[in-house]
């Protein structure tokens, strides 16, 4: 095999009929194409961008996280380790759009080594990223700060973290008010 074709190989395919038959495909070409897809990964040969456009492939996953076969359920935890690895902003959009989190907590639960063990793997892999996210957030704000945001430099990836990010905000403002608003009402009756 050679790991600088699977791009190659994805595009050729196309990316909406691969993330299908991830979906829909017998276990064992399940098991090749999340195999692949890891490689891809892996070697940097599938972009965040063309991920994200495909609308199915986070659906895709969560069904192969969910799969009767240990060795897919594994995998697919391997590719999210792979997608955090490649661009640490996939763990905000993909907490935000599957409550990722959650399904991890479900994931400690399985009885399988090799589930466990990619488990593991993806913890100690989010651990060693948790500084990059740190030394991201710290230089773009300093960015920010100095130079301002330059119009239409952000990509769609770019545009979606941040909307995510102000959808997030807003909810943490409204509970705030509505804590504020609470708080107002107990001491008006309180004196």
């Amino acid at each position: 095999m050679q790991p600088q074709l699977f791009g190659t190989i994805i595009s050729h395919i196309g990316f909406s009929t691969f993330t299908q038959t991830l979906i829909e495909a017998t276990p064992r070409i399940q098991q090749a194409y999340i195999s692949i897809l890891n490689l891809a990964l892996q070697t940097k040969s599938v972009s965040s961008e063309m991920l994200l456009g495909e609308k199915q492939f986070l659906g895709s996953l969560i069904s192969l996280h969910e799969h009767n076969w240990i060795v897919i359920r594994g995998k697919c935890l391997l590719t999210f380790l792979l997608l955090f690895k490649q661009d640490c902003r996939w763990i905000s959009i993909v907490q935000h759009k599957v409550k990722f989190f959650n399904m991890l907590e479900r994931a400690l639960k399985d009885s399988f080594k090799y589930v466990q063990c990619c488990l593991l793997c993806l913890g100690d892999g989010i651990l060693e990223i948790v500084p990059t996210i740190f030394k991201s957030i710290a230089d773009a704000l300093t960015q920010t700060i100095a130079l301002g945001s330059a119009p239409g430099t952000n990509t769609e990836f770019d545009n979606q973290v941040a909307s995510i990010i102000i959808s997030q905000l807003a909810h943490v403002n409204r509970q705030q008010d509505q804590h504020t608003s609470n708080v107002k009402t107990v001491s008006k009756h309180t004196f």
